[in-house]
C-alpha cells in the first residue's frame, strides 16, 4: 500500500473492493446480492450498504482506507496544526466506525500536542458543500465591492 499514491474521490475504496471481489466468487456473489450492484456499477453507496450488512471484504477494505486517510490527515495535522478537520466527499455515509478508525489512526500517527484539542468530524453540508462554498465566494465578492 503506497501512501503517496494518488486517490480518486473515493480514496481508492472502489478499486480495492473490485480487486478483492475478483479473488473470491462467493464473496462477490454475496456482495452483489446484498447491493443489487454488478462489477461495473460498484459505487460508495453500494459499498456502505454492504458494510452495514457486515460484508467481510468491504469491512476490511474500509479499515485499510480509514487507516490510509488517517495517516494522510496526521501528516497534515503535524504540519498545519488545525483546530478541526472536516471529512466530506460522500464519506459521511461510511458511518461512525469509519470515522472512529480515522480518528484513532490520526492520534497514533500525529504529534500528541497537535491532537489534544483536534476535532475530526464529517461535513454536515454533505454533497452540497461545493455549491454552498462557491455561492458564498460569489456573495463575498459582491458585497466586498459595495463597501
Amino acid at each position: 500500500d503506497c501512501l503517496l499514491k494518488r486517490w480518486e474521490m473515493d480514496l481508492g475504496i472502489i478499486e480495492d473492493i473490485k480487486l478483492e471481489l475478483s479473488k473470491s466468487k462467493d464473496e462477490a456473489a454475496t456482495f452483489f446480492k446484498i447491493t443489487s450492484a454488478n462489477i461495473d456499477n460498484v459505487d460508495l453507496k453500494s459499498v456502505f450498504i454492504a458494510n452495514r450488512m457486515g460484508h467481510n471484504i468491504v469491512t476490511s477494505c474500509l479499515d485499510r482506507a480509514a487507516k490510509r486517510l488517517g495517516i494522510k490527515i496526521a501528516s497534515l495535522v503535524n504540519l498545519l496544526n488545525p483546530e478541526m478537520v472536516v471529512i466530506g466527499g460522500g464519506l459521511e455515509d461510511a458511518g461512525d466506525d469509519f470515522l472512529n478508525r480515522v480518528i484513532s489512526t490520526v492520534k497514533d500517527w500525529a504529534f500528541r500536542e497537535c491532537t489534544e484539542d483536534l476535532k475530526i468530524m464529517y461535513s454536515r453540508l454533505r454533497e452540497n458543500a461545493v455549491a454552498l462554498g462557491a455561492g458564498s465566494l460569489v456573495m463575498q465578492r459582491i458585497f466586498a465591492k459595495l463597501d
